[in-house]
């Protein structure tokens, strides 16, 4: 989508000024905008506003959503253990498939996440 901004701003020229387009690295994990902000962004390319562009799924069509301050920024991890016994993907009839059992239990668990 920024990219697609990028094209259309050079090709049309409808504005004054400068914008500069950032793509954010790590958009949801160990940091993105706050460790661009780090490592000095603002300084070496100076704005007045910023405006963030992010998928909302469940949002109406042709809706969109404008806030000060940080909005969907957040992230987490978790580790799971398997222990058990498998088996070759060939002889499930004679084995454990622990990766169905993985797959169900996660989504389960998922399910019961209220935000």
């Amino acid at each position: 989508m920024l990219l697609g901004a990028a094209q259309y701003l050079a090709e049309t020229r409808r504005f004054d000024g400068t914008v500069v387009l950032i793509f954010q690295p790590a958009a949801e994990n160990e940091g993105g905008g706050r460790v661009m902000v780090q490592k000095g962004l603002f300084e070496r390319f100076p704005v007045q506003a910023v405006y963030d562009l992010h998928n909302w799924p469940g949002l109406a069509e042709g809706r969109s959503v404008v806030r000060e301050g940080p909005m969907m920024a957040g992230w987490d991890q978790f580790a799971i253990e398997l222990s058990g016994c498998g088996c070759h993907a060939a002889l499930l009839a004679i084995g454990a498939s622990y990766w169905a059992t993985l797959v169900e239990r996660v989504l389960a668990a998922l399910s019961e996440i209220h935000a």
